[in-house]
């Protein structure tokens, strides 16, 4: 008689972990050049407007600008930022999954 075939047991699935999660999307996005380049572009994007668009309006407010304008220029940025994201928001016919 043939001896009785051992069985492994399978190790139970762990729970997810964040750590985990968060190092397999961190090599998945090094891995591929074209994921890398976007989304290094859209931080660089980010930047340079959170830098104009903060440091602009303090660059007034130091020339000495008076309280009024100041407030208009506040406010046209503001304005266009909201208006730029509500013109750039997901493209016609997008569905969330």
């Amino acid at each position: 008689m043939a001896p009785a075939a051992q069985v492994k047991a399978e190790p139970a699935e762990q729970a997810p972990s964040f750590w985990r999660e968060f190092q397999a999307g961190l090599s998945y996005l090094f891995m591929r050049r074209s994921l890398v380049l976007a989304v290094a572009s859209n931080a660089a994007a980010m930047l340079i407007i959170f830098a104009f668009d903060s440091l602009g309006v303090l660059a007034l407010r130091e020339l000495g600008i008076d309280e009024a304008f100041f407030g208009l220029v506040v406010y046209a940025f503001g304005h266009d930022s909201a208006k730029s994201a509500k013109r750039e928001g997901p493209a016609e016919g997008f569905v969330l999954p």
